[in-house]
């Protein structure tokens, strides 16, 4: 499964093995969801940054301008990271899960942050949070959508397997390295 650029359509497509489409159309499906919020997030977050000022100067006491590249690398990086989890492998899939989870999660915090400098247009950030809310709820649905994968692939840095599953991977593959 791979996932590419569609230049007709402006769509990511993914590619299945003859006949095994069935297979990843919940996956494709969340993902279609998830760019498409994704998008709109980013609309949003880039018409909070146009109110705050480009640099900061003397007035700027809470470093607001710092906001806008702040908020502006989150956005992107959730779509960004989207569209690379599609090449099918699960260990970049979970990867990628958490650098976007990360990334709305800092949205979230950089909204409270301009709240608490007195930003004067709260509707925006309201709009945001509620995007970002809907926005993880896809996201549950699309993490649910991985492939369930049989074996053990350790990443090697000891993330999402247990001791457990490691030894039982190593115990399966003792000519490969292993994780510590």
């Amino acid at each position: 499964m791979n996932l590419h650029d569609d230049e007709e359509e402006g769509e990511l497509q993914w590619d299945d093995e003859e006949g095994d489409e069935w297979k990843t159309q919940p996956l494709r499906e969340a993902a279609a969801e998830l760019k498409k919020l994704a998008r709109q997030i980013l609309k949003t977050v880039t018409a909070i940054v146009e109110t705050l000022p480009e640099e900061g100067d003397a007035n700027d006491e809470h470093h607001a301008s710092y906001h806008r590249g702040w908020m502006m690398e989150n956005a992107m990086v959730i779509g960004a990271k989207l569209a690379g989890a599609g090449g099918g492998d699960y260990m970049i899939l979970r990867e990628n899960a958490v650098l976007i989870k990360l990334a709305a999660r800092d949205l979230l915090i950089q909204t409270s942050g301009l709240e608490m400098f007195d930003y004067p247009h709260g509707e925006y950030l309201q709009a945001l949070r509620a995007e970002i809310e809907e926005f993880r709820k896809a996201f549950v649905r699309w993490v649910r959508a991985f492939p369930q994968e049989d074996e053990i692939y350790p990443d090697g840095w000891g993330l999402f397997y247990t001791e457990e599953d490691v030894a039982r991977w190593n115990s399966m593959n003792p000519d490969e390295p292993k994780e510590e």
